[in-house]
């Protein structure tokens, strides 16, 4: 069952170094006032830097992907700031009781869904927070839509858009284990001005 009154919302870390991000950031999300919207922080360059390290150091997947979650902290308090949010999701499924938007903390909330779905995702750069904002929609629901600075083509699958490297190589198989209904935005195109875009991914033909 879809819930229209939920959206989970990805906000891709590319975007992050963009300076309309704020302004139109908070205009998309006041053009949807009667829905309860959880925000997922891309990791941009607070995950970047655990790859360089990894990198440098050969820290091995598990390591990275466990220190990726801390250091995505920041990037939630980030988004929090910039869209003038205090409330913030560390676990359970009740985030749309409260007053929208909510900002995701992404390790505890993780940790949270993997308990109580009785899963264990992938602890490597397979799983990012393409995936995590999925398991989200799927926790709650409802639809997700993906900000993210590129088109992705209606004619493509998210296993072809997984390759291109548009989203993480997880998250077909999530959209297609939760039937899970997704809109693809070329956001960046949005604030540079451009006209808007979206690609329904329902998933892509």
């Amino acid at each position: 069952m879809s819930h229209p009154d939920r959206l989970v919302v990805k906000v891709g870390g590319s975007l992050y170094d963009h300076p309309r991000l704020k302004d139109g950031l908070k205009a998309w999300l006041a053009a949807r006032p009667e829905q309860h919207i959880l925000i997922v922080p891309g990791g941009g360059d607070f995950a970047e830097a655990v790859r360089r390290l990894d990198t440098v150091h050969g820290l091995g997947e598990e390591v990275s992907h466990r220190l990726a979650l801390t250091a995505l902290t920041p990037a939630s308090d980030f988004l929090a700031d910039l869209c003038d949010t205090g409330d913030w999701l560390n676990a359970g499924r009740s985030w749309w009781f409260h007053p929208s938007p909510v900002v995701v903390s992404h390790g505890p909330y993780l940790a949270d869904y993997q308990s109580r779905h009785g899963v264990n995702v992938p602890q490597t750069w397979e799983f990012t927070t393409d995936s995590l904002a999925a398991c989200a929609a799927h926790d709650a629901g409802c639809d997700l839509v993906l900000l993210k600075s590129v088109d992705i083509p209606p004619t493509m699958t998210w296993e072809h858009a997984a390759a291109r490297g548009y989203v993480d190589a997880y998250f077909p198989t999530l959209v297609a284990r939760h039937s899970l209904r997704v809109t693809a935005v070329n956001f960046r195109r949005q604030l540079d001005g451009g006209p808007p875009q979206a690609t329904p991914g329902e998933p892509p033909a």
